[in-house]
């Protein structure tokens, strides 16, 4: 009997000691790591209202797909991002082909653009401090960089796209020898990375 009285004082210990550890970050927390996470989680919310209709979401089960976007928010660190990304695009493609929803150029870029968001900024939060004292001009950089990758994809997309059209039959025989081109220059870029001395 003592021994499970010990065993629940050590819980209880750790528990009281994990809310103080909750309180004292909270109390600690600068704007920019809180921005940043909220950006993670605005980014969530636009990745599961493209992927699933507005009264799905507004249904007490859409709730918790919600919820699922303030995971990365609060543990960017941790496999919770990827257990995110994953049922977001579960999602994606279960109502695009189990329910019919649309598949636009517009959602498509709108959920590729929130994901990689989602993505790169939990990157940003893993290694960012929440009491950390950061310049806003890091932050804008960042937030440049990630803008351009994003930007380029739309305009390569697009461009794909046209040329997809104009190509219509031929485009698959292109895209098999382009892709495995770009596969065989990265393993090889790879390969000469491994090789290199350290210095």
């Amino acid at each position: 009997m003592t021994g499970i009285v010990a065993d629940l004082r050590e819980v209880r210990g750790g528990l009281v000691s994990r809310v103080h550890r909750i309180r004292t970050m909270i109390a600690r927390a600068t704007a920019v790591p809180l921005l940043v996470r909220g950006t993670i989680f605005v980014a969530g919310v636009l990745a599961t209202l493209v992927v699933y209709p507005l009264p799905v979401v507004l249904r007490s089960g859409g709730l918790v797909l919600l919820a699922l976007a303030l995971l990365p928010a609060i543990a960017p660190r941790s496999r919770l991002v990827t257990l995110f990304l994953g049922v977001t695009v579960v999602g994606w493609l279960a109502t695009t082909t189990g329910y019919g929803e649309p598949v636009t150029l517009l959602r498509l870029f709108a959920l590729a653009g929130s994901l990689y968001a989602v993505h790169s900024t939990a990157a940003l939060a893993a290694y960012l401090p929440y009491d950390a004292i950061v310049s806003p001009g890091v932050l804008l950089r960042w937030f440049a960089r990630a803008g351009l990758v994003i930007g380029a994809t739309a305009v390569l997309t697009v461009y794909a796209l046209v040329v997809a059209e104009l190509l219509r039959g031929r485009a698959t025989a292109i895209a098999t020898v382009v892709g495995l081109g770009v596969a065989v220059g990265v393993a090889a870029l790879l390969a000469s990375q491994l090789r290199r001395p350290d210095r």
